[in-house]
């Protein structure tokens, strides 16, 4: 109904801490289209909906889908990094 792909489990598996950070990191930037993204995306989405920053889940979905694109979540997540020292 959201056009995301259905995911298998296995799809959205971790493995260890360094896969998982550098798999997020590569979601974050817009290297990553897979099932693991959409998840994201819907997450994200769903925390736009719930927080008041979008009126559907569709519309939230498409800004996030657009944000990860562009790689915005992971160039804010380096600059809180670099914040935090």
């Amino acid at each position: 109904a959201l056009g995301l792909a259905r995911a298998e489990r296995g799809e959205l598996a971790g493995s260890d801490a360094a896969g998982n950070a550098e798999r997020l990191r590569a979601i974050l930037g817009g290297a990553e289209s897979s099932p693991a993204r959409g998840a994201v995306a819907l997450n994200a989405a769903a925390g736009l909906v719930v927080g008041g920053k979008a009126r559907t889940l569709e519309e939230a979905l498409e800004e996030s889908l657009a944000a990860l694109a562009q790689g915005l979540p992971l160039a804010r997540l380096e600059a809180v990094l670099e914040r935090a020292g």
